[in-house]
């Protein structure tokens, strides 16, 4: 039987899933060797808007047209995106004119569905998995579904197989070896109930089997692209996103839900990373943006040894009084050219509440001395975290204030509560009375929504006119940071 590994829209057409291919990679490593990748977002915004060579120009010139453009472009595509999430809805209401374009005839015997963006308020996977899931099994009955990926992690997966009964399979946390197992036993017509990690039907029952870590982390393999056309993306020069380690380090911080998809161990398998980084340097890749979720002082010198000479790269850090001036500049030399850091507030006191080992001053030093050499910030920060007050809030703005000549931007988003996280299990602890629900529902029309996150809403806040906005597309932002020239004094 053959398998298929479908991304679908919305995410955005600069966006490699380079994690479909480490999966294809893995299996076949593991002996199931016809699969191949469908990605129908990139083929949906190739079709829209002509392909890459229509927005080549946001990739050239000067810095300044280059953020004006982007942002123009972003606004086409986003209203894109919403127009056609409508007529998924639409779809969903009223089983008539299905809006994608898809090859019934080149799907496969098995679909397995990667869902992996969901924004609040905004264009996601959330309805075009759904329509997708709804249109296969009306017009190909026979055809098996299973989805898979980070987003199901954030939801009730036994409410959503009852409100689909389209969906044959759902897997659950970190789950390669589980699919494998799956794709072997439905090719073997074999029973899947001791398969780990797993949602399946059962005489009108959906049953749960036991959560284990049954990854082969130390399995060494090629990612394979069978599928993927590098150059339709719409990138100057492909950008990879790679995780190094899987988790956090760290790991408890109060308001995250990241962690929920995986198991304890956070042990990288250097030898597979390196095999994986030689075969995308041979692919002509260029820039990796590290989707670990947080590098460490421990993590540098191996990373610095292996993309040194071959990559620029982008990564996430939380402050730490490790990483000094030196290591910073070892990391530029070594093609570090964007870091992102999780400071989230300046309040020694709400940082923690939010058990976020963070020194507001190493968290200066870091940012001052990763600008000095010539690396590009982003400073996250957090507004809105329960009990926050004026002071605790005004301690963050003036941190911003103080730093600004050190990065390029910063993003000041509002709390959620995010569906298994600390606040979300123990809000009692945080002072939170009332919270609402977080979990799939059918709105008045029948269709189904959601909603992950209670928000917890805070008085807007005017940023600074001087703060510039980064480009709205990861991607572009890293090949940008490549351009910068390191800086002979600070300015």
């Amino acid at each position: 039987m053959k398998a298929q590994l479908v991304f679908l829209p919305f995410c955005s057409p600069t966006f490699i899933p380079y994690h479909l291919c480490e999966l294809a990679g893995y299996l076949m490593a593991r002996g199931f060797k016809d699969i191949e990748i469908l990605d129908l977002n990139i083929h949906l915004f190739n079709k829209q808007f002509g392909g890459l060579e229509s927005y080549n120009r946001i990739v050239s010139g000067e810095w300044d047209n280059y953020m004006s453009d982007s942002y123009l472009v972003a606004e086409k595509w986003n209203v894109f995106q919403v127009e056609l999430e409508q007529k998924l809805v639409k779809y969903l209401e009223t089983g008539i004119d299905f809006p994608l374009e898809v090859d019934l005839n080149k799907l496969a015997d098995i679909v397995c569905i990667s869902w992996t963006f969901h924004h609040r308020g905004g264009a996601s996977q959330f309805y075009s998995t759904m329509a997708f899931v709804k249109y296969i099994k009306e017009k190909c009955p026979e055809k098996i579904v299973i989805l898979g990926g980070s987003y199901l992690n954030h939801i009730d997966k036994k409410q959503l197989m009852m409100m689909f009964p389209e969906i044959d399979y759902v897997l659950h946390r970190e789950s390669e070896e589980s699919l494998f197992c799956l794709l072997k036993q439905l090719a073997e017509n074999s029973d899947v109930f001791a398969i780990p990690n797993l949602f399946y039907r059962n005489s009108g029952k959906i049953i749960k089997t036991e959560e284990v870590d049954n990854v082969l982390r130390g399995l060494v393999f090629e990612p394979n692209f069978d599928g993927i056309e590098i150059n339709k993306y719409f990138n100057p020069s492909s950008v990879v996103s790679i995780q190094y380690k899987r988790g956090c380090d760290w790991n408890k911080c109060t308001f995250c839900s990241h962690n929920n998809m995986y198991f304890p161990s956070v042990d990288a398998n250097k030898e597979g990373f390196i095999k994986k980084a030689e075969f995308l340097y041979g692919k002509g890749v260029n820039f990796l943006f590290l989707a670990d979720q947080m590098i460490t002082f421990d993590d540098v010198g191996f990373l610095n040894s292996v993309l040194a000479g071959k990559f620029y790269w982008a990564c996430m850090i939380m402050p730490q009084e490790k990483i000094t001036a030196t290591v910073l500049e070892e990391m530029y030399q070594a093609g570090c050219r964007w870091i992102c850091w999780g400071v989230e507030s300046a309040s020694p006191r709400i940082l923690k509440l939010m058990k976020k080992p963070v020194v507001v001053e190493a968290a200066k030093r870091n940012i001052i001395d990763a600008h000095i050499a010539g690396i590009q910030n982003v400073v996250l920060m957090m507004q809105g975290f329960p009990s926050e007050t004026e002071e605790d809030l005004a301690l963050s703005m003036n941190f911003l204030k103080e730093l600004r000549p050190y990065y390029y931007d910063n993003s000041l988003s509002p709390f959620h509560v995010c569906y298994g996280s600390e606040v979300q299990k123990n809000p009692e602890k945080f002072g939170i009375e009332e919270l609402s629900s977080l979990v799939l529902y059918k709105n008045e029309n029948g269709v189904l929504s959601s909603e992950l996150y209670a928000y917890s809403p805070m008085k807007e806040i005017k940023e600074d006119d001087n703060n510039k906005r980064s480009i709205p597309f990861a991607e572009h932002m890293l090949i940008a940071s490549s351009l910068f020239k390191k800086l002979g004094d600070v300015k």
